[in-house]
């Protein structure tokens, strides 16, 4: 199926927009839908001003993410949503059902669509973190900054890379533990002396600074805390200066609050 990144729709006009039911906006804004479900064949949605389908794809960014096409006597519109498209993720994609058949429009997710920024695999990110966390075989607790929606697959290699369950405060964290005990509840532990601990992001360089001063006051060896991004801060410099740079993170870098 043709995408954003292989064979773009042509330019269309600046006053033109793509014709929308109501029932088609709601259903384009959902990150998920009840009804559909990647891999499913097209849904018909019945609408006063038109019925039309829509087929859902896997968006490649958190578990459930999905983009969606719709195809109608308006075109065949695809929203994206928040996505990560890979080679890997565009090549999977279906063709249309008719060669001769394209993506009249594209909302496409632009996070990062002018950033001249060259990101690493997720597969080389996670190994960053296994080997970072390797080569600091001392460190008696080891803080993973990777609450957030679609850090899931992080949690699960380090886990499994170590042999070790990751603790999680169900109290100070309730989202994250309820969302790991359903995607990968073999990860999950309540044993709070367990080394490998996950941390909020809130307010991350004010629980760094305690941390590392509560240990510095015992006189006990500095816990290692890793907070893996692709924002700007990664690179301990002005989102400008990165962009000019062009470069690609490899190695892992450490912050003023020691993340």
């Amino acid at each position: 199926m043709p995408t954003a990144t292989t064979s773009p729709a042509p330019p269309l006009p600046r006053a033109s927009t793509p014709p929308a039911s109501p029932s088609l906006s709601r259903c384009a804004t959902s990150r998920s839908s009840t009804a559909q479900q990647a891999g499913t064949p097209p849904l018909l949605v019945f609408d006063p001003d038109g019925d039309f389908t829509v087929t859902a794809f896997n968006a490649n960014h958190c578990p459930g993410a999905l983009m969606f096409l719709f195809e109608s006597a308006f075109g065949a519109v695809l929203h994206t949503s928040d996505c990560r498209l890979t080679t890997d993720c565009v090549h999977a994609l279906p063709l249309l059902p008719h060669p001769s058949r394209r993506i009249d429009y594209i909302f496409l997710d632009c996070t990062f669509a002018r950033c001249m920024l060259q990101f690493p695999t997720k597969h080389d990110s996670i190994r960053q973190m296994i080997s970072c966390i390797w080569k600091h075989p001392n460190a008696p607790a080891v803080y993973l900054v990777c609450d957030m929606l679609g850090q899931e697959d992080a949690l699960f290699e380090v886990s499994r890379a170590f042999g070790s369950k990751i603790h999680v405060d169900k109290d100070k964290n309730p989202d994250c533990h309820y969302r790991l005990s359903h995607v990968t509840p073999e990860i999950l532990t309540d044993d709070p002396v367990s080394r490998f601990h996950v941390m909020s992001f809130p307010q991350l360089s004010d629980q760094a600074t305690e941390i590392l001063a509560l240990a510095w006051s015992r006189q006990e060896p500095e816990p290692l805390i890793i907070r893996p991004s692709s924002q700007w801060y990664a690179y301990c410099e002005a989102p400008e200066a990165s962009v000019k740079r062009r470069p690609v993170l490899t190695e892992p870098m450490r912050d003023e609050f020691g993340v």
